[in-house]
């Protein structure tokens, strides 16, 4: 099964790998080859956690979690 996670950044960020701007999504699919294996970063998220985000620290009030679970992935989500 696929799974998906889909987070948006809440304000601007500059990553040491690549720059992260207001209102970015960042899509991970997850699980289609190894159902066991959840991401670091959704563990985090899911925990309340602080996450990486292209090299930045990305605290809990700089972004939200807008879709966490089993595909497909709705529509008004995907790119």
């Amino acid at each position: 099964m696929t799974n998906y996670f889909v987070v948006e950044a809440l304000r601007d960020y500059h990553g040491n790998q690549f720059p992260i701007k207001v209102g970015e999504r960042r899509v991970i699919r997850y699980g289609y080859d190894q159902p066991n294996l959840t991401p670091r970063v959704v563990q985090q998220a899911r925990n309340g956690e602080q996450i990486d985000w292209g090299g930045a620290t990305v605290h809990v009030d700089g972004y939200h979690v807008l879709f966490d679970g089993a595909g497909p992935l709705p529509i008004e989500l995907r790119f």
